[in-house]
């Protein structure tokens, strides 16, 4: 893995060493305010208080940059793999060709 020493930026994962990348992630996130951690961690919630929805669309929003940009770009490539199984999940068998 390589070494992100600045403290503004989120720690860089290449694919080796993730239970390190992990926890230090973690302690970015939580450094970051708005419960950015909060919403990795739980998800968003939905709220009846005005505008507390859109608050966490943002900081879930914000939490995704923070996490893509601490990837290789071959860890992105995986998760925009895997972000398409799951969006695509209900269609999935069409995808798959046979032939």
């Amino acid at each position: 893995m390589a070494e992100s020493l600045a403290i503004n930026k989120p720690p860089y994962f290449d694919g080796d060493n993730y239970q390190n990348w992990k926890m230090r992630m973690e302690l970015f996130l939580g450094a970051q305010g708005d419960n950015v951690l909060d919403i990795v961690q739980k998800g968003i919630q939905t709220s009846t208080a005005e505008g507390a929805t859109q608050r966490n669309i943002s900081t879930d929003r914000k939490a995704k940059h923070y996490i893509i940009s601490g990837l290789s770009n071959t860890q992105v490539d995986k998760v925009y793999e895997l972000s398409l199984i799951h969006i695509s999940e209900p269609t999935r068998p069409r995808l798959i060709s046979y032939a």
